[in-house]
């Protein structure tokens, strides 16, 4: 009956419902005590390949479930009956029985005798025997596995095939959420490498950083926050540490890269307000000196260190860009110093009263001072966009940055005006230049025409033999030939006046 019921357990584990049919059969039938034994040992040698394969495999599934519910920190909730079952079970427990020597099978040749003494002594080791310590041989009581047993480990069908194999199905769905977190993890940590590199900042400056922001914006940390985590998470990103996938690690990542995110967005807008400003301001620098053929270089030169050597979101870019601001300034300034000079001299050459010219200054004052009364400007809209904990320096920078593109939006402004003008007198000269020529000209050809038809009335030089038809045939194609000119000439100037007067008004005789 021991031995019944220690096989009848192999088979309920194996889930082999016929095997457990088949040693009831048994024991209902007529045969001897001693050959249903031998029979039961032979049941057990015949099952004992399967069942340790099926103890291996319940073995390693067991420890894959632990690990990985170890690695995920699962809560039971998280988890399904089966891996429930057999995470907790731990090792089945059975004995197994070793084949060899151990066991001294009765033979026919022996004698009634002693045949009747292996029956008594059968029956008094029955009477011995633990259910869980059930040996083949009295001196063999190896155990079949080691380990921690569980009450899941003695379930019925607990090293079945199907339990097995919806046992590693669910296991591989929990490598699969395991490969997931992995990636989501290790592209989180990818990520900030390219913040700190971005701010030009080590990770060491980075976790200063985090917790300094950490602080300012919570009065506390979350209950769940460690330090030793928070530490983790930085050594992974250096990759000097193993990338993690539990809650705690990515809880500690995720609140990280969330911070250094909030911190990155503050220094963006006003990393992009600034190049915004200094690109619309150096177009407009640039194209006002290369109308007046200055040497740009240097202004190109500095424009491409501020803004494309240095890392965008760090510190010293957006410093060498309000420096550069400033340069912008002092460039307009000169720039416009040139114009105010072209100007003078275009205004000489055109006769410009002096009440016209204060004209222009009046004006160009009082936009100026417009422009300089509006308070609003395009940092404006950064603090109210940035999180809140935006950085100190970075709220000076606003500052100074706000103070100094005020100060390049009026010379720019200025410089704008001041190129306009210029521009517009030098067409305007142009202009005048052309009617000037033009009328100089026809001053010319009307001086030889009269010189021509004083000549040409002369009495006394049809007295002269000299004179031929000839002579009056060149006279008269010469006659012809100036007034065509005289008349092509006319009509230009006529059409230069009618432009002039539509853009400048009636032409004085002063001018």
């Amino acid at each position: 009956k021991k031995v019944q019921s220690h096989l009848e357990e192999v088979y309920a584990a194996l889930g082999i419902s016929d095997g457990v049919a088949t040693l009831e059969e048994l024991h209902s039938s007529p045969i001897s005590l001693n050959a249903q034994l031998e029979t039961l040992n032979n049941r057990l040698r015949e099952i004992q390949p399967q069942f340790d394969h099926a103890m291996e495999r319940y073995t390693k599934l067991s420890n894959d479930a632990n690990s990985l519910i170890f690695d995920l920190q699962l809560k039971t909730c998280d988890l399904t009956d089966n891996i429930k079952l057999i995470s907790q079970g731990g090792a089945p427990e059975f004995k197994r029985r070793r084949q060899g020597a151990g066991h001294r099978r009765t033979t026919m040749a022996a004698s009634r005798e002693a045949r009747a003494k292996v029956f008594k002594h059968v029956e008094n080791l029955m009477k011995d025997l633990d259910v869980s310590d059930l040996p083949t041989d009295p001196y063999d009581d190896t155990p079949l596995n080691t380990g921690q047993s569980g009450n899941a480990a003695k379930e019925p069908g607990c090293l079945s095939i199907k339990f097995l194999d919806d046992c590693e199905r669910d296991i591989k769905k929990l490598r699969v959420l395991k490969s997931e977190k992995m990636l989501s993890n290790v592209e989180k940590c990818e990520n900030i490498r390219s913040i700190a590199k971005e701010m030009h900042a080590n990770l060491r400056d980075l976790s200063t950083l985090v917790i300094q922001n950490l602080k300012k914006r919570r009065r506390e940390f979350p209950d769940w926050w460690d330090n030793s985590t928070s530490d983790q998470v930085f050594e992974a990103v250096s990759k000097k540490g193993s990338t993690i996938v539990n809650e705690s690690f990515t809880k500690h990542l995720d609140l990280t890269l969330e911070t250094l995110r909030g911190i990155t967005h503050g220094r963006k807008l006003l990393s992009d307000t600034l190049k915004q400003v200094i690109e619309d301001s150096h177009d407009a620098l640039l194209a006002t000196a290369e109308d007046c053929q200055m040497d740009i270089k240097d202004l190109y030169k500095s424009l491409h260190k501020a803004l494309f050597d240095l890392p965008h979101l760090s510190k010293q870019h957006i410093q060498a860009c309000i420096d550069e601001m400033q340069m912008l300034v002092t460039a307009a300034e000169s720039i416009a110093q040139s114009e105010i000079e072209t100007l003078t001299v275009l205004w000489e050459g055109l006769n410009l009263s002096s009440n016209e010219r204060g004209k222009f200054w009046g004006e160009l004052e009082e936009l100026s001072s417009k422009i300089e009364m509006d308070t609003t400007g395009p940092f404006d809209t950064i603090l109210g966009e940035c999180p809140a904990g935006v950085e100190e320096w970075v709220l000076k920078s606003i500052t100074e940055a706000t103070k100094v593109q005020r100060m390049l939006g009026i010379r720019v402004f200025k410089l704008k005006r001041l190129h306009g003008e210029v521009e517009r007198l030098r067409r305007k000269q142009e202009a005048k230049n052309k009617i000037m020529s033009i009328n100089s000209k026809l001053n010319v050809l009307s001086t030889k025409l009269a010189e021509f038809e004083e000549k040409a009335g002369n009495k006394h030089r049809l007295l002269n033999k000299k004179a031929n038809s000839s002579t009056l045939l060149e006279e008269a194609r010469f006659r012809k030939q100036m007034q065509g000119m005289f008349s092509a000439e006319l009509e230009t100037l006529g059409k230069l006046l009618n432009e002039w007067e539509v853009t400048e008004g009636k032409i004085e005789d002063s001018d």
